[in-house]
């Protein structure tokens, strides 16, 4: 029995530290929300723009031989009479090289 409630203890002793833990946490977590929403207002109020979030522009290209759309950036790319052909796969970039040989 004795086993059982310093058991017992022991879990409830270690449940009001978890409280506490969480309580300080809160509170420190609402101080640096207060804090920044605080600055964006001062900023505001001075006249000056908040940032806007930069938006990353994703272009899209086609891959000819197989009609993938993939991001320009991945794409595998060949330039062809000063013209750029692009490819989502090695395999479409060496069929298209195969069926354009000169």
């Amino acid at each position: 029995m004795e086993l059982v409630m310093g058991l017992f203890r022991f879990f409830y002793i270690i449940l009001l530290i978890r409280m506490v833990l969480n309580i300080f946490l809160n509170i420190k977590r609402r101080a640096m929300l207060r804090d920044h929403i605080e600055a964006a207002q001062r900023t505001l109020a001075e006249g000056e723009e908040a940032e806007e979030p930069k938006q990353r522009v994703i272009t899209m290209v086609e891959d000819k031989i197989c009609g993938n759309r993939i991001q320009k950036e991945k794409a595998y790319i060949i330039n062809k009479n000063d013209e750029d052909h692009y490819f989502c796969s090695w395999d479409c970039r060496e069929k298209f090289i195969n069926e354009n040989r000169d």
